[in-house]
Formats: C-alpha cells, structure tokens, sequence
C-alpha cells in the first residue's frame, strides 16, 4: 500500500491547508516542463504521483478511509512480525531439546561402555584447546632489539669504528710517508688547503 503521506512528505497530522501547500510547492519544482530527455518521464511519474497522494489527502472523506486502512496495514504487519519471532522462537526452542536429547543418548551410551565422550566426539576439545593455545605469554619472549634499517644503533657504531680506523692508517700512512720522502706532508695538506 502507498504512503501517501511520505510521497507528500507531509506529517500524518498536517491539515488540509499544509497539505496544499506542500502539494502545490511538489507540483512547480517537479513540473515536466523543467525538465529535459529521460528525466521529462521521471518528472511525470512524480507529479502523476504527487496528484493521486493529494487527490486522497485533500479530501476529508476518502483521507479518513485511507487513514483507517494504514492502521489496519500496520497492525497487520506488526501483528505477523509478532507471529514470526513467536514461530522462530518455537523453533529454537524444539532445536535445543533436540540436541539436549542427543547429548543424553550419547551420554548414556558412554557411561555403559565405560568409555570418555571426548574420545568420541574430539573436535569439541580440540576447539577449546585451540582457543587456550593461541594465548602468547609475553614475558617469555626475548626483547630482541628493533631494526630501524640505516640508523640502528649497532650499524652506527661499527661505522664510527671503521671511520675512526680508517683516519688513524691515514695519519699513520702521511706520517711514515713523510719521513722516507723528507717532505713535511702535514704542512703541504695545511698550506694548500687553510691559504
């Protein structure tokens, strides 16, 4: 059934005036004539629409029939939601004494051969072990030290130590060259570079 009263979009409670109102403010911005190509069909399914609602809103007589049979709609509706939930909760119910009646025959019949269900039925426990096995104890893990690529710590310090060696073989190698060649290196770096 339409809702008139959502095509207007008009408070079920709006009076006659409101209701012309609104109609007549529909009518001019859906006018086909405002419109051009596909949306020319569109615009006359919605006046064509808009006429019908306010045809039965305008007037007080068929607005009163209308009203009474949305009421019976919704009652009607809210009266088969209410069986639905009743049947589907009828349902869980019969599902549940069934697997209850299930678990006492499978019960019984290991209690006679003396027998643990679980060695039957294994997937049950399995279940509940894999969820208690993926439980991790932090405190047991090593905290290994996080690489941060270029700038970890320990690459830094290897860098300065191989910097810091290469500088001393440099110094070392001027200062031995110096003394077979008897040309002060020191003070030819010093004055080519510092004048």
């Amino acid at each position: 059934m339409k809702n008139y009263y959502q095509i207007l979009q008009v408070d079920k409670n709006a009076n006659s005036e409101v209701i012309k109102k609104i109609f007549n403010y529909h009518i001019k911005k859906n006018h086909p004539d405002l419109y051009k190509g596909s949306e020319i069909e569109l615009a006359k399914e919605r006046t064509q629409a808009f006429n019908e609602a306010y045809a039965v809103l305008s007037n007080p007589e068929k607005r009163k029939q209308y009203d009474m049979e949305i009421e019976e709609n919704t009652q009607k509706e809210k009266n088969d939601n209410l069986v639905n939930i009743d049947r589907l909760l009828k349902e869980n119910e019969y599902l549940r004494e069934q697997v209850y009646e299930k678990e006492k025959v499978i019960d019984n019949i290991c209690k006679n051969i003396n027998v643990n269900k679980n060695y039957f039925f294994p997937q049950e426990e399995s279940e509940l072990t894999n969820k208690f096995s993926n439980h991790v104890d932090y405190e047991d893990i090593k905290q290994e030290p996080i690489n941060t690529g270029f700038f970890d710590k320990k690459r830094i310090k290897e860098l300065a130590t191989k910097i810091a060696l290469a500088t001393i073989l440099i110094v070392v190698g001027v200062a031995v060259l110096s003394v077979f060649t008897n040309i002060n290196i020191f003070k030819l770096f010093y004055n080519s570079f510092f004048r």
